[in-house]
């Protein structure tokens, strides 16, 4: 919400609370689906796999600029 027009914010930060909330169902269905069907070593190297994965998009990010850079610009 720190990046969103004032307008927004709510909005942002609503987006960004019902995405976790799905993704924590979400990983514990898939989770216990991949645990059934394949074993927990296949479990571990999906987390291992989708960990890597965050790694490399965090990696590349780029910090926002701050709000005194951001004005002069």
């Amino acid at each position: 919400s720190k990046l969103a027009p004032g307008n927004r914010k709510g909005a942002a930060t609503g987006v960004y609370n019902t995405t976790q909330s799905i993704g924590l169902a979400l990983g514990g269905v898939a989770g216990g689906w991949i645990l059934k069907h394949e074993g927990a070593s296949a479990v571990f190297y999906t987390c291992s796999g989708l960990v890597l994965c965050w790694l490399i998009i965090a990696a590349n990010m780029k910090a926002p600029p701050r709000r005194a850079e951001a004005r002069r610009a």
